[in-house]
């Protein structure tokens, strides 16, 4: 792609103007749509990724464009309840981990994790452990990685404050 070549020469700003020319040109292009909405996702620009998602009418998504949002959606929600953890509202995260469709930390276990780390944060270890019970299986069979270590530290570091280490 295009856009993609001249952002690896170091043409960030050509790329972007691209992709939004591309944009002007075909904006009722569901791939078009899908493209330019991850390419702004895959630049750490969520909010702008949505707009473009939502310049299409839901009746044309496609099941690319539905997951993108779905998955920029959660992203923003885990994100809140992040911020207000680290305010010190726990009363505000946890009415916000209490809206998390299950979707969400079904959708991955770096999902899974943070959500149980949520819950861990605002003082509800049954919930945490709850999660943590149901992550370790996931970790286990994915191939060794830093997120399969972290879950099942995570996961052995609350076992082991409940005084009961698997």
């Amino acid at each position: 792609h295009y856009a993609g070549a001249l952002e690896e020469s170091g043409q960030a700003a050509a790329a972007a103007a691209q992709m939004a020319a591309m944009a002007r040109r075909q904006p009722q292009d569901p791939a078009q749509v899908y493209a330019y909405g991850l390419w702004l996702s895959g630049r750490d620009q969520d909010d702008a990724a949505l707009r473009q998602l939502h310049t299409l009418p839901k009746a044309q998504w496609t099941e690319d464009i539905q997951a993108l949002s779905d998955r920029l959606e959660s992203q923003r929600l885990l994100d809140s309840i992040d911020r207000e953890i680290a305010r010190n509202r726990p009363a505000a995260a946890r009415q916000l981990l209490q809206t998390l469709p299950p979707a969400v930390r079904a959708a991955s276990v770096s999902n899974g994790r943070r959500v149980a780390n949520a819950w861990l944060s605002v003082g509800d270890t049954a919930r945490a452990a709850a999660l943590y019970s149901e992550l370790k299986p996931q970790a286990a069979k994915e191939s060794p990685s830093e997120l399969s270590a972290l879950v099942l530290r995570d996961a052995a570091r609350l076992e082991t404050a409940q005084g009961r280490p698997d």
